[in-house]
């Protein structure tokens, strides 16, 4: 398959665009000698393939985009064909039109004829394998698009150049992104996206030995693109250039997904939240106090800019949750960097707190905010507990990428509970220490005649006068 049959050479005096090229056969073979024709520029193929006529032994490849050529640039393309296997006719194939804005000379222009013969040259078998995640999300990095396996046969190596496959899924050239091939973690070549098809080259011709298979993928990274899909796969078996290294041309290539078939239908969702609670550690606060740290609050968007929109916020009293302030006033969420305060309102039906910051949280970029509230200056019960939770399914949070909300599935962990502090009332606890027996004599100085332990409960206590009796 794909045996180069002629290389043409343009050059262009001025600004030149190419929207079609005919290519017409001669000999003393037909039109039904060749499978298909294929028109390429180095590695890429321009248009599709197409077959001939029998009427008129042509056939035109549209070429999107055009191809240009600025003034005194040359370009050289290849017509590749694959024979239908007839032994022994002889054919040739030539350039004889351009469609184009610029005055063209030279044509026709054809190759050598040629004369297939019979020899037995190598198979390439591919075959798409399962991709590891077929529901990648915006954001996403280094993510398998397609996982194709190449088998080769007994009868030579074989050098594949290139393969292109075509996207049947709704994603665009937009959704993606640094697209390339790999091959056991390696980068081995990139991949250009026009039209709807990927055009992957190897940087140098990657050789599989006869008998044995190898591995290689397509990754790329998620710009955007949601609930769109991606879904790659042969549309042709002569969509991969490979040449037989005894030989020297081109080898038999088989689809095993028989020409079109896809490996995975790939779904594109939103980004994943990664929250937590860091502290502080649990501890004692008193009535009239304000501004009490209940929990660090820290939220990164990993794959997308998004949008902390809302939150809800549940605060337990003894265990018990509760949305009336009888026992604490003032809860907000207060960010450190910028002195911004996000105050809260009672959700009575949910027992819960409503905060609507509508925050902006960079792709990547950890957030820290604090959950603060104050105890009232009225008589509350000793040892009264204070905490507060926060669940995914509170969170309401927009991709600002995607533009679609990010469910609470793509938010981890499911739960964050913050540490217990113990309403305490203040006070200070003085116990004496017993002084070991020491005998001193007359003139000691810096003799301990008292020593206590003294203990802040509820608050910091400065203690300013301390009176001994004798």
């Amino acid at each position: 398959s794909n045996v180069v049959y002629t290389k043409v050479k343009l050059t262009a005096s001025g600004p030149v665009t190419i929207n079609s090229i005919t290519v017409k056969r001669a000999g003393m073979g037909t039109a039904s000698n060749f499978a298909s024709i294929g028109l390429f520029e180095g590695s890429t193929q321009l248009g599709t393939y197409k077959t001939l006529s029998s009427d008129t032994d042509t056939a035109t490849i549209n070429v999107s985009p055009a191809l240009t050529l600025t003034a005194g640039q040359t370009k050289y393309l290849a017509i590749k064909a694959t024979s239908d296997g007839t032994v022994g006719v002889a054919n040739k194939l030539g350039l004889t039109a351009l469609s184009t804005d610029a005055t063209v000379s030279g044509l026709p222009v054809y190759g050598k004829e040629m004369t297939v013969v019979n020899v037995t040259v190598g198979t390439l078998t591919a075959t798409f394998q399962s991709v590891s995640n077929t529901s990648p999300k915006v954001g996403e990095d280094n993510v398998e698009l397609a996982v194709v396996k190449l088998a080769v046969n007994s009868v030579e190596d074989i050098e594949v150049n290139s393969f292109k496959l075509q996207q049947s899924g709704t994603a665009g050239a937009s959704d993606l992104s640094n697209l390339a091939i790999y091959q056991s973690g390696e980068k081995k070549g990139a991949c250009s996206y026009a039209n709807d098809y990927l055009t992957c080259v190897f940087d140098t011709p990657y050789l599989i030995k006869k008998d044995t298979s190898k591995e290689v993928k397509v990754l790329g990274d998620i710009e955007s693109g949601w609930n769109r899909t991606v879904i790659l796969g042969l549309e042709r078996s002569e969509d991969i250039q490979a040449i037989g290294k005894s030989y020297g041309y081109g080898v038999t290539v088989v689809d095993a997904d028989d020409d079109g078939a896809a490996g995975n239908i790939l779904t594109i969702k939103t980004g994943t939240i990664t929250i937590n609670f860091y502290g502080p550690d649990s501890g004692d606060i008193v009535v009239n106090q304000k501004n009490i740290n209940m929990a660090n609050f820290e939220i990164t968007s990993n794959n997308e800019d998004a949008e902390l929109k809302t939150l809800k916020v549940s605060v337990k009293i003894n265990g018990t949750a509760t949305s009336t302030a009888s026992v604490f006033t003032n809860l907000e969420l207060y960010d450190p960097v910028t002195g911004n305060i996000y105050d809260a309102s009672a959700d009575v039906a949910n027992t819960k707190w409503d905060l609507k910051p509508y925050i902006t949280l960079s792709k990547g970029v950890k957030r820290t905010f604090q959950i603060r509230l104050d105890t009232p200056n009225t008589t509350i019960a000793g040892n009264t507990t204070y905490q507060v939770l926060l669940a995914d399914t509170d969170l309401s949070i927009k991709g600002l990428t995607s533009n679609q909300p990010i469910a609470a599935a793509e938010i981890a962990p499911d739960n964050l509970t913050g540490k217990l502090m113990a309403l305490k009332a203040a006070g200070l606890t003085l116990t004496g220490v017993a002084l070991t027996g020491v005998t001193k004599t007359a003139g000691s100085k810096g003799v301990v005649l008292y020593k206590a332990d003294l203990v802040a409960v509820g608050e910091a206590i400065k203690t300013t006068k301390i009176i001994v009796d004798e």
